[in-house]
């Protein structure tokens, strides 16, 4: 049975270690299992099960600087995740990007010019304003890490705003919409410049789509982080 003492002693250790709350809440769970794991098999006591584990985990825990781009010492944990974290986030943004273009070419097929127009324009302001709406609805969840400026809450919390760091590119291609339009409408004609407009409105429809998915992740980790914190009084 560990003590409170000793999960305190544990989440101090764990604290030093440069985790965003989400990864230490996981890792802190970890140990948990761990130490009773070794504790219930080796019979050991609560330091010699504690030791055993902090070596176990030892490399994957210790920040460092690699020698890049990075201004901060990091672990190999926290960088592994946030690669698998913002390859899957990507891929499933493109993924849903490729079908929105498609469903956009099928309802060029469907619709006459008139009609299409105003559908590619409904389309775009969702996809634009959509996330920014999201964003407001849930201000306070969102603003959680200024309040928590100590500490990284989550990796998701990067990337909640990179909507509006492209506010220019997006509300330019709500006023240009017909643009994309005629590219739709002349995807026949197999030229260059129309394959390179649609490839814009595939990039526009993955970052809208990135936005609001990292979103909607940083909404459900959030959630966990805030009960966290709260129950063991990080400040």
């Amino acid at each position: 049975m560990i003590t409170e003492a000793q999960q305190q002693e544990i989440l101090s250790y764990l604290s030093v270690k440069k985790l965003p709350i989400d990864m230490l809440i996981e890792v802190y769970d970890h140990f948990i299992s761990q130490i009773h794991d070794l504790q219930a098999r080796h019979n050991l006591c609560f330091d010699d099960a504690f030791q055993k584990t902090k070596d176990s985990w030892c490399n994957d825990l210790t920040p460092y600087w690699n020698g890049g781009w990075e201004l901060e010492n990091r672990s190999d944990l926290v960088r592994n995740f946030e690669k698998t974290m913002l390859k899957s986030v990507f891929f499933e943004s493109v993924k849903y990007a490729g079908i929105i273009v498609l469903a956009s070419f099928v309802l060029s097929l469907l619709f006459p010019k008139e009609i299409f127009q105003y559908l590619i324009l409904l389309l775009i302001v969702i996809m634009v304003f959509a996330p920014i709406i999201k964003i407001i609805r849930n201000w306070k969840a969102v603003n959680l890490p200024k309040k928590h400026s100590k500490f990284t809450l989550t990796l998701y919390q990067n990337y909640v705003m990179i909507h509006l760091s492209m506010a220019y590119f997006l509300f330019k291609s709500v006023s240009d919409y017909k643009v994309f339009v005629d590219a739709f409408l002349h995807v026949s004609t197999l030229e260059w410049q129309v394959f390179g407009i649609l490839f814009i409105y595939l990039a526009l429809a993955t970052i809208c789509l990135f936005t609001w998915l990292s979103l909607n992740r940083y909404l459900v980790q959030i959630k966990k982080v805030e009960a966290f914190i709260l129950t063991h009084q990080l400040n």
